[in-house]
């Protein structure tokens, strides 16, 4: 059998479970949250806005975490922020961002 078989696919919010499994693991998740946060975005839909993703978390898992969950905490600290800050909010349309060289 395949891996594409046996994947776990998860809601368009968590296709491939990242977050509902660190959730389930509690205590036992040693980190680093950043990695997980990266890989979950990295796994959306492109068309689905992380920020809308991440709201969508909060909405079906509720992400009440203990607090001597750290790594957990973390994680759930970076969701919040990722909610906070839909595509839309984070440039104006028709702007772009380029790199400036540097004198040499």
């Amino acid at each position: 059998m395949s891996a594409d078989t046996t994947a776990k696919r998860g809601p368009p919010f968590d296709p491939q479970l990242l977050i509902r499994q660190v959730l389930d693991m509690g205590a036992d998740f040693p980190g680093p949250a950043e990695d997980i946060l990266l890989s979950w975005i990295l796994s959306l839909d492109r068309s689905l806005d992380p920020a809308t993703a991440a709201q969508q978390v909060i909405d079906a898992y509720g992400l009440d975490i203990p607090a001597e969950h750290r790594a957990t905490l973390r994680l759930r600290e970076l969701i919040l922020q990722t909610a906070r800050f839909p595509d839309g909010s984070l440039q104006s349309p028709g702007t772009r961002r380029r790199g400036r060289r540097r004198a040499n």
